[in-house]
């Protein structure tokens, strides 16, 4: 189960946001493809409720959250959670469902 992110809350996201994308992104491609080599069966990567707007409304659609991110803060943190999504459903599709890959948000 993948919990860990570099963080820091508003200040930091708002001044070293490129810095934080690729240190929270290259840690979870990272370990997706470290559970996949030596066969792990069940994966599970978590996101946050951080990376959409403030008063989403619920329920929506994953397709949506983009257009309405109010805040240029979270578009970056948005976008990394989306692609580890992505690289999650991307694996289970090439390597098989025995392969348990789950992304949470």
């Amino acid at each position: 189960m993948h919990l860990a992110a570099e963080v820091g809350g508003s200040a930091p996201i708002a001044t070293t946001r490129a810095a934080l994308f690729f240190a929270n992104a290259a840690m979870g491609l990272h370990l997706i493809e470290g559970a996949r080599k030596p066969g792990l069966k069940k994966f599970v990567q978590v996101g946050t409720i951080c990376a959409y707007p403030k008063f989403t409304p619920v329920p929506f659609k994953e397709s949506e959250p983009v257009g309405r991110i109010s805040r240029r803060n979270q578009r970056a943190l948005w976008h990394r959670k989306k692609a580890l999504l992505v690289m999650c459903q991307a694996y289970r599709q090439q390597y098989g469902p025995e392969r348990d890959l789950i992304c949470f948000r």
